[in-house]
């Protein structure tokens, strides 16, 4: 394709990088979900990753990664709608979320 400006439109690369893994903590930022059912995180959850998932997101065609939850065995969620609980040490962690506003306890 020939573009008539002098350069090419810059791509916009919308994947979220894959730094979750097995074990961490993430907190529920963002509870838009496509097909709503009872039980699913709402915003400020904090829930323990078991597995993360990597999948093309169908409409868009964009890598994306997706978490699986301890607490809900049969959901999966896009990680773009949590945020990774990162402290140095466990103590660190648990002072953090006893910080946060009474967060639901799902374990």
């Amino acid at each position: 394709m020939i573009w008539p400006f002098k350069r090419k439109p810059k791509l916009i690369d919308r994947r979220q990088p894959n730094d979750w893994k097995a074990g961490d903590w993430a907190e529920c930022v963002s509870a838009n979900w496509s097909d709503p059912e009872p039980g699913d995180p709402e915003i400020g959850d904090i829930l323990k990753v078991v597995d993360v998932c990597e999948y093309t997101h169908t409409r868009i065609g964009v890598r994306c990664f997706a978490l699986i939850f301890k607490a809900l065995p049969g959901g999966v969620y896009e990680a773009r709608c949590f945020r990774k609980l990162v402290e140095q040490d466990d103590a660190a962690l648990i002072t953090r979320i006893k910080s946060l506003s009474k967060p639901k306890e799902r374990v």
